[in-house]
């Protein structure tokens, strides 16, 4: 990766990174472009450079921490012996995760053909 692709990626991981977080902690869990861009330091027509519209920031983000969750499930499955403990140790994983809390409570419109949908 040359330098010029490094600076796309860790800006985008910014982005990602502050999007998610804006989510979490927004009470009606809408994400405002003008707003994700200020927090990031970036003109919202860069914002546009990395990322079409919301839904791709949100399946991004979605697709990031399905990975992490996946990770997590094969380090458990592979470091905990009793079938319960692995149990309860994915659900606690679940539980302090606030992301998963916040896609569980915000279902995404599955009428509407868009890049969450085909994720979904």
């Amino acid at each position: 990766m040359n330098w010029k692709e490094k600076q796309k990626y860790d800006r985008e991981q910014l982005v990602l990174a502050q999007a998610e977080s804006m989510l979490v902690q927004n009470v009606d869990s809408q994400l405002n472009m003008d707003e994700l861009a200020l927090a990031v330091g970036i003109s919202k027509g860069t914002l546009y450079n990395h990322f079409t519209n919301k839904d791709a920031i949100i399946a991004r983000i979605m697709e990031r921490n399905a990975q992490y969750f996946l990770q997590m499930m094969r380090e458990t499955m592979i470091n905990v012996d009793d079938s319960m403990m692995k149990l309860k140790t994915l659900i606690r994983k679940i539980i302090q995760n606030p992301y998963f809390t916040f896609v569980l409570q915000n279902k995404p419109n599955m009428t509407e053909t868009t890049e969450l949908v085909k994720i979904f």
